[in-house]
């Protein structure tokens, strides 16, 4: 028996099995145990911070595996952890992230999924969108790419910066759902939008980037590390020279510390994210901006995976050398020059 989409019926463990959660036994995942013990679980690496914060909806094992069972049906639609090449990354996560976002916001991811997609409708005699990765360093230009496409190709282009997109989406409904349950705003805004959430965001966007392409726009996903599977892959190169692959491990901390001190100068506190009057913001265009702090031994952990990935590169990855330029309007044609001709070759 299959499914509207095509995939075959299964019963609720056996999807739980398919995307690495354990239900029962001595590794029972956490998210099947009591409320109690899963609002506490930490990870040993990490013991000061909870791994789910509160989970005010989390329901009984039995509910939530048929629960889990709807929304692994819908995401199977874009989404599947056994598709072919699909990165290691991809594994317990999202499976988790379903689980996650329903029992910590009372709502099902694919609601809010369909919820953000009914604002953006199928562009009339549209052919299916393009789907670009722009990465690179902190601090390597990666805002100023999004405004060069956006310039260049407008309403047609959906840009998804994952700061921005994660504080937008989701710091108001983190917000009222952790101090509702006792915790702080600092601890909200220090820990708690930090944590496992990732799982539910990132396979909300992948699904999104799906859905927005097959209505005839081209997605732009900007974040430090690349997407895969993309139409096009940019790597930004950082203006102050700092080449991944040329950085040693010796070096990485000197290197990650000048990063750090440099990205501080444009951030005060944490982030700049207005967490006193925080809303949800649904719409993409309508997201404001958000600059993160990132710690200072993150960016170490930036620059040898970003050494990874450059010192074996994907096939058709374009490197854009981001030769830094102080005059404001010239440094924009330096990036429309660039991306013009690059987004060119993708059609």
């Amino acid at each position: 028996m299959v499914n509207e989409h095509g995939v075959a019926e299964a019963a609720p463990k056996d999807l739980v099995k398919e995307f690495g959660l354990k239900v029962e036994g001595e590794n029972q995942y956490p998210l099947f145990k009591d409320r109690a013990t899963a609002e506490k679980f930490a990870y040993p690496w990490n013991p000061g911070r909870r791994a789910y914060g509160a989970l005010p909806h989390l329901n009984p094992v039995a509910e939530t595996l048929e629960s889990f069972k709807d929304e692994a049906r819908f995401f199977s639609k874009t989404y599947t952890t056994k598709e072919a090449g699909a990165p290691p990354w991809r594994d317990e996560s999202y499976g988790e992230g379903m689980i996650l976002f329903e029992a910590k916001f009372g709502k099902k991811l694919s609601a809010f999924a369909e919820e953000i997609l009914a604002q953006y409708p199928p562009l009339p005699d549209a052919k299916p969108g393009k789907e670009l990765s722009v990465f690179g360093l902190s601090g390597s230009g990666k805002s100023t790419a999004l405004e060069a496409i956006h310039d260049l190709y407008g309403s047609k282009v959906v840009e998804m910066d994952s700061d921005t997109v994660r504080f937008n989406l989701l710091a108001r409904m983190v917000k009222d759902i952790e101090m509702e349950n006792g915790a702080s705003l600092d601890e909200v805004r220090q820990n708690l939008i930090h944590n496992n959430l990732s799982g539910p965001l990132y396979l909300l966007l992948n699904h999104l980037t799906k859905e927005l392409k097959s209505r005839g726009y081209s997605v732009v996903r900007s974040s430090t590390m690349p997407e895969s599977g993309v139409d096009l892959l940019v790597y930004i190169a950082h203006p102050d020279g700092v080449d991944p692959r040329k950085v040693t491990d010796e070096e990485i901390p000197v290197v990650g510390k000048t990063l750090f001190e440099r990205t501080q100068t444009r951030v005060q506190g944490d982030d700049d994210y207005d967490w006193e009057h925080a809303e949800t913001v649904t719409r993409f265009e309508d997201m404001k901006p958000v600059t993160v702090q990132v710690p200072e031994r993150v960016h170490g952990i930036f620059i040898k995976n970003l050494r990874g990935v450059l010192s074996n590169p994907p096939a058709g990855l374009l490197e854009f050398p981001n030769h830094r330029i102080d005059d404001p309007a010239a440094r924009k044609t330096q990036y429309r020059t660039f991306f013009e001709k690059a987004l060119g070759k993708a059609e």
